[in-house]
């Protein structure tokens, strides 16, 4: 082989050496931006996790509280009607003001059950968009890991060593609801 010719084929090598690392770094760095993206990406999902689980708890609390009302009245008209019942033996006056009693009570016991069957809607409408907020949330976080492997490996095919600690917590802070 004349000298020439090495030469040759030690620039063929070099050249082609140069494009295989331009190319490596090139993808390298789109996967470094797109990691930085879901990182992103990771936070506000968190963020509208705490928003929407605490929509959700405020509705529950909510509908818990106008149970307890709802249950309380329950029991007063109850107690009305049985009052009903004495005073019906005892005379007409006092049936007339029973009878309105119950009919009062009856009222607020309507209300009650209407806000609570309100609240009810609510809570469930709640639980529905945290459920589907959770299926989001656990998507994403599948492909934010999937990315992290990927990353990973391409990394180690080039033989470098990347700490995706970060990336790491992020997605498993993006799961949680």
């Amino acid at each position: 082989m004349s000298i020439e010719t090495i030469n040759k084929f030690t620039e063929d090598v070099a050249a082609k050496a140069e494009l295989q690392r331009v190319e490596m770094g090139r993808v390298a760095l789109q996967d470094i931006k797109t990691l930085d993206r879901m990182l992103k990406e990771s936070k506000d999902m968190a963020k509208e996790n705490k928003k929407i689980g605490d929509k959700r708890f405020d509705a529950e609390d909510k509908r818990v509280d106008l149970q307890k009302e709802y249950e309380a009245d329950e029991r007063r008209w109850n107690l009305a009607k049985q009052d009903v019942d004495k005073v019906k033996a005892d005379n007409a006056k006092r049936i007339e003001a029973a009878d309105k009693k119950v009919a009062k009570e009856l009222g607020v016991y309507k209300k009650s059950m209407e806000k609570y069957y309100k609240a009810y809607d609510v809570e469930v409408k709640m639980e529905n968009e945290y459920n589907a907020q959770q299926q989001k949330s656990e998507t994403f976080a599948t492909r934010f890991t999937t990315a992290i492997k990927e990353f990973n490996n391409a990394a180690k095919a080039l033989g470098v060593k990347v700490d995706t600690g970060k990336y790491t917590t992020a997605a498993n802070i993006a799961n949680r609801i």
